[in-house]
């Protein structure tokens, strides 16, 4: 473990992997990319498959049992939780979680993990800075998904889930069969719900957030127009202009001035 208390590491299982029961002095994040496979506590086993996170508590007895047909491939992030002073919250949290890819999407959607990766690689000046600050972010992030009863939902629920947390993710870049995946669905099963639970479709949602909050920053900020595109998630302004101005009727720059004459 590193001086400053993280560690991001890749583990590539092989179909003969056996792991012995160990316990450690800091908490592990486990995130699956491909295989299957269980993560063995004393209290309990928890399925493990692409695109699942699991954890382990600081102190607690664990182990990996791969499916020896479809080994595992993951990522592990070691954390020393006394870094951080919402540790026993934290420790809480972290028990027992077994977040499906639905709700891991939320977590990790902006690259965070590539973020952590580059930084630990790359040790320019600051990274452990950067590296610790990202990891406050992600645990943050736990804290606010992790929910019991979240953990075990049907498609329809997992799809207006999802839906619901759109409003405090919108600006992130995702396309219709990430967001499909995120939930463990098929693209057209997955438009089909999506319609049935918002009564649009996923695009219309997204734009109609994105375009909302573009409105409500120019009513209240006077961040530049290329500064407000960037804010609600489009990375070309000349998109945002042609978006903004067939759902508004006005084009960014005229919609401030008439907000402002009121």
């Amino acid at each position: 473990m590193p001086d400053y208390g993280i560690f991001v590491g890749e583990s590539v299982h092989h179909p003969t992997f056996s792991m012995e029961w160990r316990v450690d002095d800091y908490a592990k994040l486990i995130i699956a990319f491909s295989g299957k496979g269980s993560l063995c506590l004393e209290d309990g086993i928890l399925p493990i498959e692409s695109n699942v996170v699991c954890a382990v508590p600081p102190g607690k007895r664990h182990r990996l049992a791969d499916d020896t047909t479809k080994p595992l491939s993951i990522y592990l992030i070691c954390i020393d939780l006394d870094r951080f002073v919402f540790k026993e919250l934290t420790v809480k949290a972290l028990n027992k979680l077994h977040l499906r890819p639905a709700q891991a999407w939320q977590i990790f959607s902006d690259d965070i993990l590539k973020q952590m990766l580059y930084e630990q690689t790359a040790r320019r000046e600051g990274y452990r800075e950067i590296i610790l600050g990202l990891s406050s972010i992600l645990l943050v992030r736990l804290l606010r998904e992790i929910s019991t009863e979240s953990q075990t939902l049907c498609s329809s629920e997992r799809v207006k889930a999802y839906a619901g947390l759109m409003s405090q993710r919108f600006f992130s870049r995702q396309s219709l069969d990430e967001a499909a995946h995120s939930c463990g669905l098929s693209r057209r099963r997955f438009s089909q719900l999506f319609k049935e639970v918002t009564g649009s479709s996923w695009n219309d949602r997204l734009i109609e957030l994105r375009i909302g909050h573009a409105c409500c920053l120019l009513e209240t900020m006077n961040s530049s127009i290329q500064s407000v595109a960037f804010e609600c998630g489009f990375d070309d302004l000349s998109h945002f202009y042609r978006t903004f101005q067939s759902r508004v009727g006005a084009t960014p720059t005229r919609y401030r001035e008439r907000s402002f004459e009121e």
